[in-house]
């Protein structure tokens, strides 16, 4: 697996992971105009010349708000996340993210990773509303 910058031509990959993971999905036209922002990152998981996973965000003043992390269902459980996490990592110094309270699995993953829980914020998504877990990781300063 390599982890590599988006292109246009990823758009269609992006699209069919969106509808597998999220009921507020994206399509292809949202994910392309998100692409021409100078502040959105987005990266991809790429194996056999497929992109099986991604994650995006908006980097401003050297920060990163993760906006989506998502895995293709028939790559879950293989470290994709993780290794999208360390390669975002390594490109910032502090990541910003939210995510559902009930969400066990991902915050599992995030704590495994370095993030640390900073504080809830009440009814945060919808359908169905829930809470979300405000999360943070930042280098150490030497």
């Amino acid at each position: 697996m390599i982890i590599r910058k988006i292109t246009e031509n990823d758009v269609p990959f992006l699209a069919e992971i969106e509808e597998q993971c999220f009921a507020d999905c994206r399509n292809e036209n949202t994910l392309r105009d998100e692409l021409k922002y100078d502040y959105t990152v987005y990266y991809a998981a790429v194996e056999d010349n497929k992109v099986v996973g991604y994650v995006s965000g908006n980097v401003i003043c050297g920060e990163c708000d993760i906006t989506r992390i998502a895995v293709e269902a028939n790559f879950r459980r293989k470290g994709i996340a993780k290794a999208l996490l360390d390669f975002l990592k390594n490109k910032t110094e502090k990541i910003t993210l939210e995510v559902r309270e009930g969400n066990f699995a991902a915050i599992a993953l995030y704590e495994k990773c370095g993030f640390k829980r900073d504080f809830i914020r009440k009814n945060y998504y919808k359908d169905p509303i829930e809470n979300a877990v405000l999360m943070s990781f930042e280098k150490e300063r030497k």
